[in-house]
């Protein structure tokens, strides 16, 4: 009989550099009535050279040679982390730009090696402290792109499957850990099973299915279809039920066959991470391979050590709900962090960035909770001023084709009669995937932060 997988779901337990954008009005000391041409001159001279000073203050754009990686490539927070990491090599190197580790592999490995069962959903901060200890190479953005397009399926087929395979396994897991089964949990296993070998399947040519990981995966799936799979009462079913009963003794036939317990000895469970490790280290040792070959472009080999010194916290003031006065100074935080170098992951309820409501109910219950919508996590890389409006420019995982959502949700907002509807102008915008948010906008859906930290140097 071959073995079962399991695990255990685990979550894992910028530099806060005071920055000071001042406004300022010269003074100019001229009597009344007497302007001449030349103090004229210099008057508009000195208002120019002021509002020209005013906007380099007011303004901050990081990672701008970075390209917008669309939601086929990870999961948004290991997009963040890896806008995170990204960050601060470049301002650790004085660089401009450099290939990024592709997150759908980053985010495999490294929840592996930490053990965590899932990788759809996390924390920017969780991922971050164990990404950067990360040593071995890890497949460019590019190279895994054009490296699966060789193959002849799409990143997307790979990312859904991978994600289709660990949400699975989790299922079966949790199900494995209750002492006995109803007809829902076994309908629920059923489909797991018929899930996993559906998606491990459609990995093929891009891991390795020879590998003993994945055939004792598929044989344990196939098992579960076996035995769940509704069939009719014969003659030959019951004779295979009593030969079973008589080589594996009634104890063991009844735990399996009889009411609604249906178990394997936890030592004959198999470690999932096991899997999850040899599907992420089998693509990308290939993408590597490809890399090499092809001459695409590789991750710098201190892309994480750059981030050793940093450690990265997640501040979370999700519940109660906090007004818009309430989130200023986590606002006016993000603000400095980004200013002084760093990009800076948020978490906000993922209806804003339709921005089909005008007020904080449309996104938020009132116990904080998100409302039409889960929590997303996104990156800030940028600070601008828009008619006197502080905008947070604000990185996405869902490709520059998403903006079209946000022009669907404000003209819904428009048809429904409501007034004060978010515009372009005072809440929010977007350009090739990349979103800007005002103040006021934002506050309504942000309810989280990353902080980084340095130790301090004695």
């Amino acid at each position: 009989m071959a073995y079962l997988p399991n695990f255990t779901l685990q979550t894992p337990n910028i530099t806060d550099r005071y920055y000071s954008c001042k406004r300022f009005t010269p003074i100019i000391g001229v009597e009344r009535g007497e302007i001449s041409m030349r103090n004229l001159f210099l008057t508009i001279s000195m208002l120019v050279g002021t509002e020209l000073a005013l906007a380099q203050q007011n303004s901050r754009a990081l990672l701008p040679n970075q390209p917008v990686l669309s939601q086929m490539t990870g999961n948004c927070y290991t997009h963040s982390g890896a806008d995170v990491l990204t960050g601060i090599f470049l301002r650790e190197n004085r660089q401009t730009s450099t290939p990024q580790p592709h997150p759908l592999l980053l985010g495999g490995i490294v929840s592996a090696d930490i053990g965590r069962a899932n990788i759809s959903s996390g924390l920017t901060c969780d991922f971050f402290n164990e990404a950067k200890n990360v040593r071995g190479n890890i497949c460019s953005v590019e190279a895994f792109n054009s490296y699966v397009a060789s193959t002849g399926v799409s990143v997307k087929t790979v990312k859904d499957n991978i994600n289709l395979l660990d949400r699975n396994m989790k299922k079966l897991q949790d199900l494995f850990d209750k002492s006995s089964w109803s007809d829902r949990d076994k309908a629920k296993a059923l489909k797991a099973a018929q899930d996993i070998v559906s998606a491990t399947c459609n990995l093929n040519g891009i891991a390795d299915l020879d590998n003993p990981n994945f055939l004792k995966l598929l044989d344990d799936s196939r098992e579960i279809i076996s035995r769940l799979s509704p069939r009719p009462v014969t003659f030959s079913s019951v004779l295979s039920s009593i030969t079973e009963a008589v080589i594996s003794g009634p104890g063991v036939f009844l735990s399996r066959r009889i009411g609604d317990h249906f178990s394997f000895s936890s030592q004959r469970r198999n470690n999932m991470n096991q899997i999850l490790e040899s599907t992420y280290e089998e693509i990308n040792t290939a993408c590597m391979s490809y890399a090499t070959r092809t001459n695409k472009p590789k991750v710098a080999s201190n892309f994480f050590s750059s981030s050793d010194r940093f450690t990265c916290r997640n501040e979370i003031y999700k519940k109660p709900r906090l007004s818009r006065a309430q989130t200023k100074p986590q606002l006016d935080f993000i603000d400095r962090q980004v200013r002084a170098g760093y990009p800076t992951g948020i978490y906000v309820c993922s209806a804003i960035f339709y921005a089909k409501y005008p007020t904080i109910g449309g996104y938020r219950e009132r116990d904080g909770d998100c409302k039409n919508g889960g929590g997303h996590a996104v990156t800030v890389t940028g600070i601008e001023y828009r008619n006197g409006k502080r905008f947070f420019k604000i990185r996405n995982s869902w490709g520059t084709g998403a903006c079209r959502g946000l022009d669907n949700g404000r003209r819904e907002c428009r048809a429904g009669g409501v007034s004060g509807c978010p515009t372009k102008e005072n809440s929010i915008d977007c350009k090739d995937g990349v979103y800007y948010m005002s103040d006021n906008f934002l506050s309504l859906g942000l309810y989280g932060h990353t902080r980084l930290t340095v130790p301090r140097s004695r």
